[in-house]
């Protein structure tokens, strides 16, 4: 182990500790069945009964989390048990690429902060009577798996700049695909984040020579195998999909002038939200 990842234990350990605290102090008091959750619990148990997502089952997001809880499901059993198993493992990857990004630039314990800051501030916030808004058990699970799987993408393409490792890219593809099949909006912007970053790598650095000509592989590659995925969703459901509304509501998601897409971006203020 080198100096650094000795380091590295302790404030990670650290990260791992709020994790624990933070489920004990607020242990099933996440979700609410009536408000949206129990639409993330019945997603999964209709598609392991047969029914085909967007055909079927009308659905605001991408194909990965309702097929991704499936699986827990199938794995745990049908219960709300293992949905929380799914935000859990998905909260503490995200505490845990927090801390690793946040390594590229600041010392071990400022970056354990940073994934402190992000379990107490957002993975369980709980800042109105509906415990919707935690990452455990959340009001949708696209939300936290697009998020997740963006930083993932991100953190690798970062590794790639620095060790100039091929699997590194490859999976910084991979995650980004993932991203977008979870939330399309969130997948794009993990693409543009890491492409400007990989470019502006390749003029501040002579050693990284392949930067620049991977780029439009890298962006178009998961964009097209997403986009194959969609068109496939599209052709076994079309007659459903087709007057449903499904791509108009999509593409509002992406208009930066709507409010939540707004503030996410900074074009609309925190005024301007409907619960302030």
């Amino acid at each position: 182990m080198t100096e650094d990842r000795r380091g590295e234990a302790l404030p990670l350990l650290s990260v791992l500790a709020c994790l624990i605290f933070l489920l004990w102090r607020t242990w099933l008091r996440w979700g609410d069945l009536v408000i949206d959750t129990g639409r993330e619990l019945s997603m999964p148990l209709e598609l392991l009964s047969g029914r085909l997502l967007y055909r079927d089952i009308f659905y605001l997001y991408g194909p990965f989390s309702p097929y991704c809880n499936a699986g827990f499901m199938r794995l745990f059993g049908g219960g709300v048990g293992a949905l929380v198993l799914s935000g859990t493992l998905a909260t503490a990857a995200m505490a845990w690429l927090c801390f690793r990004v946040s390594r590229f630039f600041l010392g071990p314990w400022i970056s354990a902060l940073c994934g402190a800051t992000y379990l107490f501030v957002l993975a369980f916030a709980h800042y109105e009577s509906l415990g919707i808004f935690t990452h455990i058990l959340p009001y949708a699970y696209p939300s936290v798996h697009g998020t997740a799987l963006s930083l993932a993408s991100v953190y690798c393409a970062m590794e790639w700049v620095r060790g100039r490792k091929r699997a590194s890219l490859v999976l910084s593809s991979a995650f980004a695909f993932l991203a977008l099949l979870a939330r399309v909006e969130m997948g794009l912007m993990a693409l543009a984040g890491a492409a400007v970053g990989l470019a502006a790598a390749r003029r501040v650095r002579e050693d990284v020579p392949y930067a620049a000509p991977s780029i439009p592989a890298w962006t178009l590659g998961p964009a097209a195998a997403a986009a194959l995925v969609y068109a496939g969703f599209w052709r076994l459901g079309r007659g459903a999909v087709e007057g449903s509304g499904l791509f108009d509501i999509w593409a509002a998601n992406l208009d930066p002038g709507r409010n939540m897409t707004g503030w996410v971006l900074g074009t609309v203020g925190l005024t301007a939200m409907p619960f302030t």
